[in-house]
């Protein structure tokens, strides 16, 4: 069924299961702001299982702390993890999206990880997501380590930097992660498919096409 509603794993470690084969059949939708957070410390005991995550627009915060380049803005519209460890398994991660605050574009139109997250996500489709201006509209990883297993990001825009993915000071690790007919719209446009800088990445059976970009940056960077 569909649960309008937003969810907060508020520091505790349990795992929270839908519909592990068909995730399309449970589907969380979002009533404001973030969908799923997790901002309390949880670990990797902390399980998301089983989800669709839609409709949300994510969470307003000053992140400039973290020394982020655009600290005051809305991150993470579908998930939202900061400085927790969480484990995402076999989600649709769809139609959510990251606003414009002031002057200051979205970062992570479907799910957004900062401030030495440690996350495990597989088996799932990140698509159709959004950031205003800003930063990755599949994902947007900052000052964290992301691993990556049997992952398909497709279709989501990602504003001026990573219509994929955008990942900053971070570690990535994807195998077996397509990247497909993802933008950047923005002037700028820098990373149709990926968007990295300071960052390291180990790759395995990764594919990135059809992915555009407006600006002078285009495919991956």
């Amino acid at each position: 069924g569909t649960y309008n509603e937003t969810i907060d794993f508020g520091g505790v470690d349990v795992i929270l299961m839908g519909n592990t084969s068909d995730p399309s059949q449970v589907v969380i939708n979002g009533t404001g702001g973030t969908v799923v957070t997790f901002n309390s410390g949880e670990t990797s005991g902390a399980e998301l299982n089983g989800f669709t995550i839609t409709n949300g627009s994510g969470t307003n915060t000053d992140l400039s702390g973290n020394g982020l380049f655009n600290p005051n803005s809305n991150y993470g519209g579908g998930i939202y993890c900061v400085g927790a460890s969480p484990t995402l398994n076999n989600l649709i991660i769809s139609g959510n999206t990251s606003s414009q605050v002031g002057r200051n574009g979205g970062n992570g139109g479907g799910i957004y990880f900062g401030n030495g997250s440690n996350v495990s996500i597989s088996n799932s489709t990140i698509q159709n997501n959004t950031t205003d201006l800003y930063r990755g509209g599949g994902i947007c990883v900052d000052n964290s380590t992301l691993t990556m297993d049997n992952v398909t990001i497709s279709n989501n825009n990602g504003g001026n930097y990573g219509g994929g993915i955008s990942a900053w000071n971070s570690t990535l690790t994807m195998t077996d992660v397509t990247i497909s007919g993802n933008s950047v719209s923005g002037n700028n446009g820098l990373g149709g498919g990926i968007f990295i800088i300071g960052s390291t990445q180990t790759l395995t059976n990764v594919s990135v096409f059809g992915n555009t970009s407006t600006g002078p940056g285009t495919g991956a960077y």
